[in-house]
Order: C-alpha cells, then structure tokens, then sequence
C-alpha cells in the first residue's frame, strides 16, 4: 500500500510507547492534520486525558490503521508547536509494516477473572485484569504464579457473558511497595477463534467509548 493511500488529513493515527523493561505498550492517540512533502503534522498524541512528553529529534514507533490491519513505521519528532494548538511535527515513513490489529491492541480494562492453576494440586484463584488483547492479559494476585505455569481462565467481559482459554503464564512483575499486588502476564495458549474474535471486538467496542469521551472533553 503506497503512502498516499495510506494517509489524509483527519486520519486516526497512534504513537505506541513501550514501557521499559515490562514489555508493556501504552498507546496516545492522535489524527493527521496536515501533510507535507517530507513530513506529517499531527495533533499532539494523549492517552487518558494526558499528553505525551515531546522529546525533539527522538524516534517514535507510529500506528495507522487500515481495513483490517494496522501499519506500523519509525517517525522522528522534528518540532513541537504550542499555539494556537499543540501540534507535532513528524517524518514521514520510508517504509510501512503491516501488523494484524489483533496482535497489536491491548486495552487496560478491570474484569473479573477466575483461574484454575494446575499445579501439584488445582487451585482456583478469582482476582481482577489490569489490561486484555487477544493475544492475552495480565491480571494482579497477591502471590506470584510462576511462569511456565499452565492454567484454565474464565474471563467475564459482563455479567451475562464469559469466556473460557487456557494459558501459560509468561512474566511476573514484583510489586514495588510492601501493599501492592503482583503483575501477571499470561499468554493464550489455547482459545477458540470466534473468541478471540469477540475479544477483539470488545476491545476496540471500549476504545471508540473511550476515545468519545475524551473528544467530548477535549471539544474535538
């Protein structure tokens, strides 16, 4: 897909930030709002009612979505602009790699989850998510569950709808104070594709609210 097909002014587009040494993605949402022969003006990127720090000449990874799949690309932020709106200023890509939007997006979201850990003996454990994508979650537990670990889950996206996967659990973060929970990461290992497909539905259902909202804030 070439550039011009890719990119217009007003298109949705993402900076994806990934948090040092969690393998976590936090991604700020932003649109083009212009485009120039070598580079792109984009609204200021925020994600939950703040905005990214800009870091003149430091190199972002950028999402731009398209039909069924998202582009991904290296742009350098070349100027920040103040007034009348904040804006950024970006290069425009050499190169576009397309990703599967199912392996891409994760949402932070708090749901009910039960596990059943097949350990020396099963133990069920019910606790909350702090995120979900359709490639997995992480949950927080009060005692870490080693990785490797296999387990059944029961996800409940609402009262009246639960879905079932089994997992392996794949990274442990320690909390940092003496009251806080353990961070949890689990991969699926085995999960039905028309449930992952209601995950992925479900995620993106929640960023079009979350995404309403704040440009109800923002007067967008």
């Amino acid at each position: 897909m070439s550039l011009s097909e890719t990119f217009s002014l007003m298109h949705k587009i993402s900076i994806v930030i990934d948090e040092a040494g969690t393998g976590n993605r936090r991604v700020y949402n932003s649109r083009i709002e212009d485009m120039g022969n070598e580079s792109l003006t984009i609204a200021a990127p925020y994600s939950q009612g703040y905005f990214l720090n800009p870091r003149l000449g430091e190199k972002y990874t950028v999402s731009i979505s398209a039909a069924d799949c998202s582009y991904v690309f290296k742009a350098a932020l070349l100027n920040y602009i103040r007034q009348p709106i904040p804006l950024w200023e970006i290069t425009l890509p050499t190169a576009l790699e397309r990703q599967q939007l199912r392996s891409f997006v994760r949402l932070d979201v708090i749901l009910d989850i039960r596990l059943e850990v097949f350990t020396a003996e099963k133990t069920v454990i019910d606790t909350l998510t702090k995120d979900v994508s359709a490639g997995g979650l992480r949950i927080m537990i009060n005692k870490p569950i080693p990785v490797g670990t296999k387990l059944n889950m029961f996800l409940s996206l609402s009262e009246d709808e639960k879905l079932e996967a089994e997992g392996e659990v794949v990274r442990i973060i320690s909390p940092e104070e003496e009251h806080d929970k353990y961070e949890v990461a689990i991969r699926f290992s085995e999960i039905k594709e028309r449930i992952r497909s209601r995950i992925v539905k479900y995620i993106f259902k929640k960023q079009i609210e979350r995404r309403r909202i704040e440009s109800d804030l923002f007067g967008e």
